[in-house]
């Protein structure tokens, strides 16, 4: 993935139509969905890896426009997103 000119941006944009789709679970357990095509940020890291400040930043500044923005640090948190939208 390439931004140029755009530092500490996501790893990946991940698109997906329209349909109930798993969105995230609240403070109080309930899950909430979407029933709108959705677009949500997806950033990889090592296990051993870190969230520099520029992308602690850029994600902030990505949830308070309203996206989602997830960071996965390893397989099972890879294959829990896949499970969690019904793909896999």
């Amino acid at each position: 993935h390439v931004s140029p000119g755009t530092r500490g941006c996501p790893d990946n944009l991940v698109m997906w139509k329209a349909g109930r789709l798993w969105c995230y679970r609240d403070p109080l357990g309930h899950d909430s969905y979407h029933d709108r095509p959705v677009v949500e940020f997806i950033e990889t890291k090592a296990p051993d890896g870190k969230l520099e400040v520029l992308q602690k930043r850029d994600h902030k500044r990505r949830r308070d426009m309203g996206f989602q923005v997830h960071v996965i640090w390893n397989i099972d948190q890879a294959n829990e997103y896949l499970k969690l939208r019904g793909k896999v």
